[in-house]
């Protein structure tokens, strides 16, 4: 088979493996009447059937205690779902299962904005069937909500530097703005961190950054703000000490600490989560190595090579 037909292949294959994935792994489970797993699902869930049944969509509470430890957005989905759907299971999943859903469609978008519509496919089809995401999904936690966000928000950012006009480069602006300010309320600052890394690296490494980069940042960070501040100024309202116990106790130094859960692990303690996580892609880690290695000497003696003649 011809190299160029061997791909088109492996891309149809791939489609198909997707298009057929994504509904086993993101509709299906709803109807299994699976129990809820202790102790992030049912404590997200209990969390979520409390707000809906109290009325009170400004504080998360535990039996009763307000619950500080995570922001409210995907708990105002579950208890949403709770109520338009009954208190069960499957309206407890749901959002977690539509955030899923939502993961692969956005990836899918930046592919296709970053590199072409079919490698846009084909990273759709590999993430609707990587382990850590579908479990994720499975077992809703705020993480899977957070996911579109990042997507959209690198989206935006790499299109407002592309455009052609000035008014479609401030609309792609403002929509880095408003996935930014659902980030922060869906787990604080770290889309924010997320996004910021990816676009940051980007514009350095591609000598893209400007004084116009900047702003664009500056007023995409401003209208983040101003979404996400509502909610977050009316839980220091009612709970004073809310904001430094969030942000600073959780945020500067939980990481900065070791406050925060697993602070004392070894440096590699996530890395065997990563590696199980990424399968089955992760399979391919070797022979991506061993190709790039192959390139790379085969670089270097063409280069010697024509240094010598």
């Amino acid at each position: 088979m011809a190299p160029g037909k061997e791909l088109r292949e492996g891309w149809k294959t791939w489609l198909c493996v997707g298009l057929l994935a994504a509904p086993v792994f993101f509709v299906y489970p709803l109807f299994l009447g699976t129990p809820l797993i202790d102790p992030d699902e049912g404590l997200h869930a209990a969390i979520a059937q409390e707000m809906a049944e109290r009325g009170d969509w400004i504080t998360p509470r535990f039996v009763g205690k307000p619950f500080f430890d995570k922001p409210v957005f995907f708990t105002w989905c579950q208890a949403a779902s709770l109520t338009a759907f009954g208190m069960n299971e499957a309206a407890v999943r749901l959002p977690g299962m539509a955030f899923g859903l939502l993961g692969v469609i956005t990836t899918g978008l930046v592919g296709w904005r970053l590199f072409s519509p079919r490698i846009g496919t084909l990273a759709a089809a590999m993430y609707s069937v990587t382990v850590l995401p579908v479990s994720l999904t499975q077992v809703p936690a705020h993480d899977v909500a957070l996911v579109p966000w990042t997507n959209l928000a690198m989206l935006f950012f790499w299109e407002s530097e592309r455009c052609a006009s000035r008014r479609g480069a401030a609309w792609a602006v403002v929509g880095a703005g408003c996935v930014l300010g659902l980030a922060c309320l869906t787990k604080g600052l770290l889309g924010v961190a997320i996004v910021g890394v990816a676009m940051g690296s980007y514009v350095v490494l591609a000598r893209r950054l400007s004084w116009a980069t900047c702003g664009r940042a500056v007023v995409a960070l401003a209208i983040a703000a101003v979404i996400a501040a509502g909610w977050y100024i009316a839980m220091e309202r009612r709970h004073a000490g809310y904001l430094h116990y969030y942000f600073i106790d959780r945020h500067l130094l939980g990481y900065a600490t070791h406050s925060q859960p697993h602070a004392d692990e070894a440096w590699w303690f996530y890395l065997p989560i990563l590696l199980f996580g990424g399968l089955p892609w992760t399979l391919y880690l070797p022979s991506v190595v061993a190709d790039w290695w192959t390139d790379a000497k085969r670089r270097g003696e063409h280069g010697h090579g024509g240094l010598n003649r």
